[in-house]
């Protein structure tokens, strides 16, 4: 039996849960945009696009909307995100969308490593 693993993407994907005034929030903007400024593919994930922070993120980076209104509920988009793109890493902040990233990159089953 021959399996083929599927083809994973280089760009690097972040996910926080919204643009909310935290520390960490703004520090995975900072990231994200500085990389896109450096030529690297960037996508953050989010679970909504509330939040003061909205307007730092730079037109370079991809911006993913789950539509979920906190961390748990959106697994399942998340799984589908992870299995449509197949990032190589996922980073993530804050511990709900913690424990999400990592569930749903065990669920998805396409090798994307949690960060």
């Amino acid at each position: 039996m021959c399996v083929i693993e599927p083809k994973q993407t280089n760009a690097v994907h972040f996910y926080i849960p919204n643009f909310s005034g935290g520390c960490a929030e703004r520090a995975f903007i900072r990231v994200a945009n500085h990389l896109a400024s450096r030529g690297t593919s960037v996508m953050l994930i989010v679970n909504n696009e509330n939040g003061p922070l909205r307007s730092l993120l730079d037109d370079a980076v991809t911006l993913k909307v789950l539509n979920a209104p906190k961390a748990l509920l959106a697994i399942p988009k998340l799984i589908t995100h992870l299995r449509e793109t197949k990032p190589v890493s996922l980073i993530s902040a804050l511990t709900r969308t913690n424990v999400a990233a990592l569930l749903a990159a065990r669920l998805a089953g396409v090798g994307t490593k949690v960060i």
